[in-house]
Order: structure tokens, then C-alpha cells, then sequence
């Protein structure tokens, strides 16, 4: 039986796990997040080690109003990393966290990333801030910042391995990679409208 995770007003501060999550690692839907901080989580596995701060697999997740600062995965999503369908990121900051691919967030699956600032987030084969690995991305109202990929492959602030995703309204400065400083897509028909 899948329990419900709830976590408000919480802190997470120097936690390590090997095959992902360094503080929180979720297989169960409706897990919400709130309020809460997390900084200098580690996720180690370089097969494996996907969300340096919580990894989520499952459906309809909220995640809100909490701060990610200088969280690490070895593989994919520095400080967050989520597989499902109707998960949803908003009014989050990101700040200064590092993986292989999605320096911030790793997402698989029809979910929603918006209202987030993403600054100095670093990956080093695609999207520094957030690398999107599934069709129907949606990214609205959230700005990017000073974010890179520090090898010679793409996305400097998104990357969108899929099809049919949106981008929308979103602010995009001083980001760098090597291919598509801003946003890289590898897919069709996808959207990027309203944003700067």
C-alpha cells in the first residue's frame, strides 16, 4: 500500500544516497513538497544517481515554494528528478546545482514547471538548468539565469528531448553551452512563445 509523503516547513542539509534522492527518494503518487529548503544533497551513482535532492517516481506530485541551493546527482536532475505524469513545480528557486544532464530538474512525463527562477545551475551534456526527457514539456513564467553546460553539447538553460512541448512566458539571460546557449530542442513541434 502506497502511503501519501507530505514535507512543510522542513530543511535537508548534507544528505547522500547512492542510487538517488539524496534526501528524499518517493515511489508513490501525491506527494507534496512545501515550504522547504534543501542544500548540498548528493545523489553518487554514476549509473544511477538521479536526483542529488529528491527524486520522485509517481503521479500528481506538488512541489512549491521551497529552494534548492548547490544539491549534486551524478546522473540526471541536480536537485530534482521526476518520472510520472501530472506532476507540478511552481514557485521554487534553484540555485547553483549540479548533474550530467538537468543541472536543476530531470523530468520524464507530462508534468508542469512554472513561476521558478533557475540560477547558476550547471550540467555537463544537456540542459543546465532542465533537461526534459519526454514529449508535452510545459515551462511557463519562470526566468533562467547564468546557467550552463560545461560540455560540447546543448542547452544551456533547457533542454527538450521530446515532442510537443511549451515554453511560455519565460525570461532567459546569460546562459551558455556550446550548442544553444538558451534552449535546445531535440524534437518537433514544439512551442516557444512570450518569452525573452
Amino acid at each position: 500500500t502506497q502511503t501519501k509523503l507530505n514535507v512543510t516547513t522542513s530543511a535537508f542539509d548534507g544528505n547522500t544516497a547512492v542510487n538517488g534522492g539524496g534526501a528524499i527518494h518517493c515511489q508513490a503518487n501525491n506527494m507534496e513538497i512545501h515550504s522547504s529548503n534543501f542544500t548540498d544533497n548528493k545523489a553518487t551513482s554514476t549509473t544511477g544517481g538521479n536526483g542529488g535532492a529528491v527524486y520522485i517516481i509517481g503521479n500528481n506530485a506538488v512541489v512549491d515554494t521551497s529552494r534548492f541551493d548547490d544539491n549534486e546527482a551524478k546522473m540526471y536532475g541536480g536537485a530534482l528528478a521526476i518520472d510520472g505524469t501530472g506532476n507540478d513545480v511552481n514557485n521554487c528557486e534553484f540555485n547553483t546545482n549540479t548533474a550530467q544532464s538537468g543541472g536543476a530538474i530531470y523530468v520524464k512525463g507530462n508534468n508542469t514547471v512554472r513561476d521558478s527562477a533557475f540560477t547558476g545551475n550547471k550540467g555537463t551534456n544537456y540542459g543546465g538548468a532542465i533537461y526534459w526527457d519526454s514529449d508535452s514539456a510545459n515551462i511557463v513564467r519562470s526566468n533562467f539565469t547564468s546557467n550552463q553546460i560545461n560540455n560540447n553539447l546543448g542547452g544551456g538553460a533547457i533542454c527538450i528531448n521530446g515532442n510537443s512541448g511549451t515554453i511560455d512566458a519565460s525570461k532567459f539571460e546569460d546562459n551558455c553551452a556550446q550548442s544553444a546557449g538558451a534552449i535546445y530542442l531535440l524534437g518537433s513541434s514544439n512551442t516557444v512563445s512570450n518569452s525573452d
